[in-house]
């Protein structure tokens, strides 16, 4: 079972940079301080996520409300791609053409190579890839028929060898996520109201026991059973130890007590590759304390790893992913 698939729609100012080579880099920007508008504290771009999971920003927003100028601020750093309404672009590339050809959409400083032949492909691919909703129109061949699968514009889009090709697919695929995350874009802008007042929006909230977030991401409802089992097991396993349990005592506990709050909810998880190896990380953390073959530094300095699927052979399990697929297989 592998992690989560996402489709990564890279960004307008990353695009620009691209093909500018002007502006900060991705790196850059992850170690850029950025405000929180929850709670009013600076963090770092790339643990802003983490951030808001924690107890202390949990806190502060309970009373926390942004001045202007802050909510501004943080407006401005945590902005996203603007949505732009659908609109038809006609640009002029004649075949003797020799320099670049810039992207007619404002704003996008996206230029097609300087081959006459390929610019005029390259401008349609580029629709397609980036301005999913627009239609480009090429003066010298007029409008072309667009595939309605991945939305590229050209002569040979709805025939079978078209549709049935890898890049008709891929890029179908990432139309949908686009499209997908417009909606929900539109959607937070709708406000429902009872007898007149609008009720308060929450970007998460618990349902028997779990944490549902408004964009369906279960990363934060999956490590936090993770956290639960992690500090029942740290307090079962040393009450096993003095107890002197054997191995395969500890096991049936482990399996049969700390699996069931690990795995609560699992049926329903999707997730991402690196919430995916925390769980393999504590799952083999577990199987090496039941069978006592830790990770530990050797006499010449190097450092011994067992086998991760010898021990858990050893200790009698199998693999977190085994346990997830087993429980998702029981819903009818």
């Amino acid at each position: 079972m592998a992690g989560g698939k996402r489709v990564v729609i890279t960004s307008e100012r990353a695009m620009n940079r691209k093909h500018t080579g002007q502006g900060l880099t991705h790196r850059q920007r992850q170690h850029e301080p950025i405000l929180c508008l929850e709670c009013g504290k600076e963090s770092v771009r790339m643990h802003m996520k983490r951030h808001l999971q924690t107890k202390r920003c949990q806190a502060a927003r309970k009373n926390f409300v942004p001045p202007t100028p802050d909510r501004e601020r943080s407006e401005r750093e945590q902005a996203t791609t603007p949505l732009i309404p659908q609109q038809t672009y006609q640009i002029s590339i004649p075949r003797e053409a020799t320099s670049f050809v810039t992207c007619p959409r404002e704003g996008c400083e996206y230029r097609a190579r300087q081959n006459a032949q390929s610019q005029r492909s390259d401008m349609r691919r580029h629709f397609q890839q980036r301005h999913f909703m627009d239609t480009i129109i090429i003066e010298e061949e007029g409008l072309l028929p667009q595939c309605r699968e991945c939305g590229l514009f050209g002569k040979t889009v709805r025939l079978e060898g078209h549709l049935a090709s890898k890049a008709c697919k891929k890029g179908a695929e990432k139309r949908s996520h686009f499209i997908q995350a417009m909606r929900q874009a539109i959607a937070l802008e709708i406000t429902f109201t009872v007898d007149g007042q609008p009720i308060n929006r929450v970007t998460e909230f618990k349902y028997l026991g779990r944490i549902l977030e408004e964009n369906d991401n279960d990363d934060h409802a999956a490590l936090r059973q993770l956290a639960r089992a992690r500090e029942k097991w740290g307090r079962m396993s040393r009450l096993l130890s003095s107890q002197g349990a054997s191995a395969s005592t500890r096991g049936y506990f482990y399996k049969a007590i700390i699996q069931a709050v690990l795995l609560y909810g699992s049926e329903s998880w999707t997730l991402s590759n690196n919430t995916l190896k925390k769980f393999r990380s504590f799952h083999s953390r577990v199987a090496r304390y039941l069978t006592g073959r830790h990770i530990r530094p050797l006499e010449n300095g190097e450092w011994f790893y067992p086998s991760t699927a010898d021990v858990l052979s050893e200790a009698g399990l199998f693999t977190i992913d085994e346990y997830i697929q087993r429980r998702r297989d029981t819903i009818w």
